[in-house]
């Protein structure tokens, strides 16, 4: 059996000076699939006009979060990877975004299939972590009011 493309290692719940954030073993496949459809979703997010300070930030923050899988998409290598709950979600929407763009009755080639079934993969993964991120972000949030 395949291993999956990320592994969720561990949730951490923030405090006052750091967000909850979820640790994944990622695989180079995996990195690879994510890094290919964020990149996309980067370039086409750059395309469009930004008339607000907020869509500029936003395309930076994306940016950020590419940059987080150079590192092992340049050595074809696994490797373990911390995103904070913000990033989880930004990831989230781009890999959505981007299999419903890409995905279709249209022809695909082998490499892009294998990709989409990589990053369906991923995204449901995610999924169940950022229920897992949001879920300790709140307990963390209730334990600091009260």
């Amino acid at each position: 059996m395949q291993e999956d493309p990320i592994q969720i290692l561990e949730v951490r719940a923030g405090d006052a000076g750091r967000p909850t954030t979820a640790t994944a073993a990622v695989s180079a496949d995996g990195a690879n699939a994510i890094f290919i459809a964020l990149s996309e979703q980067l370039d086409r997010r750059r395309a469009q006009p930004m008339a607000t300070a907020d869509e500029v930030l936003t395309v930076r923050d994306r940016a950020d979060l590419v940059e987080r899988f150079v590192p092992l998409v340049s050595a074809c290598a696994s490797g373990v990877i911390q995103l904070t709950e913000e990033q989880l979600r930004d990831c989230l929407v781009d890999l959505s975004d981007y299999r419903g763009r890409v995905d279709g009755e249209h022809y695909q080639p082998l490499e892009l299939r294998e990709r989409l079934e990589v990053t369906a993969v991923v995204a449901a993964i995610l999924w169940d972590a950022n229920a897992t991120v949001a879920a300790a972000a709140q307990e963390a949030l209730n334990r600091t009011s009260r």
